[in-house]
């Protein structure tokens, strides 16, 4: 209710205020002037209506002698908070089994490293399920722009050793990630020229 009064109220005084500017009474709306023709003028008026215009006349008065103080910003403040860096990246091994490329290469586990720069390697390693079963990894480079966007480029599967069986990966040192076959033959992959030893 307080809000509709004083907007009435405000409404009521801003009509006596161009009612006296019309009239040339050349004074603020708080000074003796005015007040005394405003109080000329509304002779007659309900009470309800003259004591809107005493409470808006109050709370002006009030205003102009206690004005609200300027809120800055706090000097030595950034306008824009610095941005959090990502987590650092590690090299790790990844023990889950899914489908690579699905129907024809399945996944046991994976692994990630950097390989130079910006450069990140993940592979997979497992089987081709197709035309025939046998033991394989499935490379992709994963590269960073400047802009953080990721730029994914497959290499695509790199068949082990006849018969090695399913690829699980066990171990890595610099480029060369270390892996066991199904069979329990220990191979090696270097991820810089994509070859097997063993």
């Amino acid at each position: 209710m307080r809000p509709n009064i004083w907007i009435l109220g405000s409404a009521v005084l801003a009509l006596a205020a161009s009612s006296l500017a019309y009239q040339g009474v050349g004074a603020s709306a708080s000074s003796p002037d005015a007040m005394g023709a405003l109080a000329q003028m509304s002779k007659g008026w309900p009470k309800d209506k003259l004591g809107l215009i005493h409470q808006e006349e109050a709370l002006q008065e009030k205003a102009s002698l206690h004005p609200a103080p300027h809120v800055g910003r706090a000097a030595g403040l950034a306008q824009v908070p610095p941005s959090i860096p990502p987590p650092k990246r590690k090299a790790q091994i990844y023990n889950m089994q899914q489908g690579a490329l699905p129907g024809t290469f399945w996944t046991n586990n994976m692994w990630q490293g950097p390989l130079k720069g910006k450069t990140w390697v993940l592979l997979d390693a497992g089987e081709m399920e197709y035309p025939t079963p046998y033991g394989a990894v499935y490379v992709t480079l994963e590269t960073r722009a400047p802009n953080g966007q990721f730029t994914l480029k497959t290499l695509g599967a790199f068949a082990a050793p006849a018969g090695s069986g399913s690829l699980k990966v066990v171990g890595w040192q610099g480029d060369v990630v270390s892996l066991t076959s199904a069979h329990g033959a220990s191979l090696q992959f270097n991820v810089a020229t994509d070859t097997f030893s063993g």
